[in-house]
């Protein structure tokens, strides 16, 4: 994490935005557990989120395509 880095299992480095990587480790600090939207801006952002802003949907697609091995069933 604190090198901003993703590696493959394979060993390959994962590009993501500094937006992705910041969902991806709010992610994995909080394993086992659904966050909502709100839950999300507020880590990301301090504040709630908002049904107009969408970006989040946005880097949380890309960051499926990028990390997932199977995008039609994820894991």
């Amino acid at each position: 994490v604190n090198r901003r880095r993703l590696t493959a299992p394979a060993g390959e480095e994962i590009a993501l935005t500094d937006a992705e990587f910041d969902i991806l480790v709010v992610f994995l600090r909080n394993p086992a557990r659904i966050l909502t939207r709100d839950d999300l801006n507020l880590a990301l952002k301090g504040r709630p989120w908002s049904p107009t802003d969408r970006t989040l949907d946005g880097h949380i697609a890309r960051l499926r395509k990028k990390i997932e091995p199977d995008i039609e069933r994820p894991t």
